[in-house]
């Protein structure tokens, strides 16, 4: 494997910072991140794959606990260019650019599926709910505010609360200050396991970490970068470890669950500084995905539902197959479900042009 000198990887660090500067005064894009953006959406969409599938196969069930809370890479995204485009941070530009790119997006996704679980399978709504005998209104602000719709959209409701933040965070940041608690609401987040998805509060409370951490990567890149690069392959060695007892773990139990934190947490590591070393060999597909990763990630749990019915149709679920044979599905479930999202996507932009990023985000 290509070895690269402590001392080196800091200058070359140092000097593509320098060269940003100089040639952009404004510096915001990251090839990097652009590329972990596009990663993530794919182990995410992986993770919908067999979702509700667990035990009845080992090769599922050791699927479905290697990529389960993936979503922690996008959290962690989030917090990390966060940090990065903080120069430019104004309250007027950030909460407008929310509104149009995310909030809306979600409210204008959100009306269709709602408006189908109310009308059509109203006994469905529901029983998202302890009362049945509450109001409409009621019920679409539930929806709304908890993602209850749709599985997740768990993540809109928690990153709104991170959005609404964003001034105490960048105040926060330029002290920097409190990163030096970032050990203590990582156990915070160990204490408080990620358990039911539609409790908002619970989950900002866990996932409070994540956002900061990604925040502290970004505020210390060079230090990051000098640690990676000298302890890289013991850090590579403990995320290899905590995979296999994450795998071994019964499925929602309080150790996998934590176990399942810590590895998440120490993947974002993982892909920041492997794809920092390895930038000028980040394939062009990656750039593709990560422009269109939000609206693939509005979208793909409906294709993931079709896949599933559609396996449970044409297979009906035959758990005896080998683990090889469940393991090529999943695999032609990531590209095919990723790839249909894609397709639609591009339809949308090239009927909308501009105005496809108020409608899905993309």
């Amino acid at each position: 494997m290509l070895k690269l000198d402590n001392t080196k990887c800091v200058e070359l660090v140092s000097d593509w910072q320098k060269g940003q500067k100089d040639v952009d005064p404004k510096p915001g894009f990251l090839q990097y991140i652009h590329a972990f953006r596009g990663i993530a959406i794919l182990l995410i969409v992986g993770s919908h794959v067999f979702y509700g599938l667990r035990d009845e196969n080992t090769a599922i069930s050791i699927i479905n606990s290697s990529v389960r809370g993936t979503s922690i890479l996008f959290l962690f995204i989030s917090g990390y260019l966060f940090q990065h485009l903080s120069y430019k941070f104004t309250v007027k530009h950030y909460y407008l650019n929310k509104l149009k790119y995310v909030i809306l997006p979600y409210l204008i996704i959100s009306t269709p599926i709602i408006l189908l679980k109310l009308y059509p399978m109203p006994a469905y709504a529901l029983s998202h709910f302890d009362n049945a005998n509450i109001s409409l209104a009621y019920q679409v602000l539930i929806f709304l505010t908890t993602g209850k719709h749709l599985l997740p959209f768990w993540f809109i409701p928690v990153i709104v609360l991170f959005y609404s933040l964003a001034p105490l965070l960048y105040q926060l940041d330029k002290k920097g200050k409190l990163y030096y608690f970032l050990p203590l609401f990582i156990v915070v987040s160990l204490l408080v396991p990620r358990t039911e998805l539609n409790d908002i509060p619970r989950l900002f409370i866990h996932f409070f970490s994540v956002y900061l951490f990604g925040m502290f990567m970004s505020h210390y890149k060079e230090r990051v970068w000098t640690f990676s690069s000298r302890y890289w392959k013991l850090v590579t060695l403990l995320i290899i470890s905590i995979s296999v007892v994450v795998v071994l773990l019964p499925y929602d139990s309080y150790e996998h669950l934590s176990f399942m934190y810590l590895h998440k947490m120490l993947l974002c590591w993982f892909f920041i500084y492997f794809l920092t070393r390895y930038a000028d060999k980040i394939p062009n597909q990656l750039s593709l995905l990560a422009e269109v990763s939000f609206g693939i990630y509005f979208i793909h749990y409906i294709f993931a539902i079709a896949y599933r019915k559609g396996l449970n149709y044409i297979f009906e679920y035959n758990f005896d197959s080998s683990p090889f044979v469940w393991l090529i599905i999943w695999t032609f479930g990531i590209f095919s479900i990723t790839l249909v999202c894609v397709i639609t996507i591009v339809l949308i932009k090239r009927i909308f042009g501009i105005r496809s990023r108020l409608l899905i985000g993309s």
